[in-house]
């Protein structure tokens, strides 16, 4: 009715129904006048009415048919994995945190709650014992302000 069945026309199909030949979508998100979808390169599509601008293409024109907005680069490949370990894990007394820089730390309760925080210089370690048993979220910080949160256990 709204066009965001992506066929080239206004016509409410109601039978499931291959639109394109391609079979190269990661995924799909559909609203009652628009519909969006991702290839697997990473290729944003739109289509449907666009009475808001919410098919991103920076007008109010309506689109029947798949158009090509961006090609996203948002994603997890750029980021490197945290170099950061903790031991013993669980933990009885002391958490020693094997980084490579000087890191600020928060500990929280698994329901949230900010229990301690302060700074670790290289090959220090945190001082648990007066922890009660328990999951625990131990969150870094380092130099950059790059956040890694990792979870232990106070035995």
């Amino acid at each position: 009715m709204f066009g965001n069945l992506g066929n080239g026309t206004q016509t409410d199909l109601l039978v499931p129904t291959q639109i394109t030949s391609t079979s190269d979508w990661k995924g799909i998100s559909t609203s009652f006048n628009s519909s969006s979808a991702v290839k697997m390169d990473g290729s944003l599509y739109s289509w449907g009415t666009n009475y808001w601008g919410n098919l991103g293409n920076g007008t109010y024109t309506e689109s029947y048919l798949p158009q090509v907005i961006t090609t996203c680069t948002l994603g997890i490949d750029g980021f490197t994995k945290s170099k950061v370990a903790i031991y013993p894990n669980p933990v009885q007394n002391k958490l020693f945190i094997n980084a490579q820089e000087t890191q600020t730390y928060q500990i929280y309760s698994i329901l949230g709650v900010k229990i301690s925080e302060g700074v670790l210089s290289v090959g220090s370690s945190i001082d648990c014992s007066n922890l009660t048993s328990g999951v625990y979220l131990l969150n870094l910080i380092n130099n950059n302000g790059l956040s890694t949160t990792m979870k232990f256990v106070k035995q």
